[in-house]
């Protein structure tokens, strides 16, 4: 099922209090993607990058003993090299390792000097975008990621799902994302001419990429709490996974908590009751009343009458909710045939009760 959406997503994001920005620019929010983190809570140990790659726009620093002349930093270009002081001949360094980096470099400066001592770090990593959660999240985070990291490991991160979750989870593919090609494998980006398997549990987009338009691939995320390895890909830099939010049902009349209750997936009639507390005793259960608005319409919204009482004797199949669907349960008449003996029964203790305050009172000693 082909979705685009770009109107949808910008004033989400927003709401959500995420901002999302290039990797150029310093975060001091963002979360190293990592499996240990901070007892309190805030940046994560940067474990797993000794096998990190790098790209364009990271920052290296070169140090030479004794040789202060080759010191300073180095920045990667967008064609993949670095220019090291003196030495004519530019080094690749994209999609490499620092080490082999230094290695090379050790033996450019080899023809100047005799055994130079090189020190070379990486002092900034801009190249991969970083990846943001937001959404029924605990905690809308941004990630860089500089080693592989699935979807479920980027959502515990984020404290997990809120009760808000509607059961589904999107992952937006942007452009900005800089992978190398011996990466594309494992973070699943497809080639130009793959197409999703057909029995892929995501619902894949094209691969063709319209500036106005992002690609996403959607989960469920009760395929993600049963462990099934299709529902939890490998979360790319730049990716922008959303939880989606549930929305809004509203129960109102004769029920122990008229409330609204989140629409989730397959919430149906009996199940929304039962989150309100189930109906009270003189709830009229034959004909309840269902206002169903149209979405994008001006039309009148569309009136259902439900026996939920034939519902819950299983003689007629449930109800199906849909958002924004406002329930109403009515009340018996209480002169009818269901409610007339307690109707009679109040008006008796009532009656009674009057009665008894009207008599004089005698103290016994």
């Amino acid at each position: 099922m082909k979705k685009t959406i770009l109107s949808m997503l910008a004033p989400a994001v927003l709401l959500s209090g995420v901002t999302l920005i290039s990797a150029q620019t310093s975060v001091p929010n963002s979360t190293v993607a990592a499996p240990v983190a901070t007892a309190a809570g805030g940046m994560n140990t940067q474990v797993g990058v000794r096998d990190y790659l790098l790209g364009p726009g990271d920052v290296l620093e070169l140090k030479v003993f004794n040789e202060t002349q080759f010191d300073g930093t180095l920045e990667i270009s967008s064609d993949g090299t670095v220019i090291v002081p003196f030495v004519e001949t530019p080094i690749t360094a994209v999609c490499r390792r620092i080490e082999d980096v230094r290695v090379d470099v050790i033996a450019a400066l080899g023809k100047m000097l005799k055994r130079p001592q090189v020190n070379l770090q990486i002092r900034e990593r801009r190249s991969r975008v970083p990846a943001s959660v937001y959404g029924a999240v605990q905690t809308p985070t941004r990630f860089e990621m500089y080693r592989r990291v699935r979807l479920l490991e980027l959502i515990s991160y984020s404290g997990g799902v809120t009760e808000r979750a509607n059961g589904t989870i999107r992952i937006f593919h942007t452009p900005q994302s800089f992978v190398c090609d011996a990466e594309e494998k494992s973070f699943g980006i497809p080639s130009a001419d793959s197409k999703p398997s057909a029995d892929s549990n995501s619902t894949a987009t094209a691969a063709s990429f319209d500036p106005m338009q992002l690609r996403f691939d959607e989960y469920r995320i009760e395929d993600l709490k049963r462990g099934i390895e299709s529902a939890n890909p490998y979360i790319r830099p730049g990716d922008i996974v959303k939880v989606e939010e549930a929305e809004p049902v509203y129960i109102t009349g004769a029920v122990v908590q008229p409330q609204g209750v989140y629409l989730r997936e397959g919430l149906t009639l009996s199940r929304a009751l039962a989150q309100v507390g189930g109906v009270r005793k003189e709830a009229k259960t034959d004909k309840i009343r269902i206002i169903r608005s149209k979405p994008n319409s001006n039309e009148q919204p569309e009136r259902l009458a439900v026996n939920y009482k034939a519902i819950r004797d299983q003689k007629q199949p449930d109800i199906l909710l849909k958002a924004y669907d406002i329930v109403e349960v009515g009340e018996a008449n209480p002169f009818g045939l269901n409610r007339i003996g307690d109707t009679l029964l109040g008006f008796a203790t009532a009656g009674a009760g009057s009665l008894a305050g009207q008599l004089p009172v005698r103290v016994l000693y």
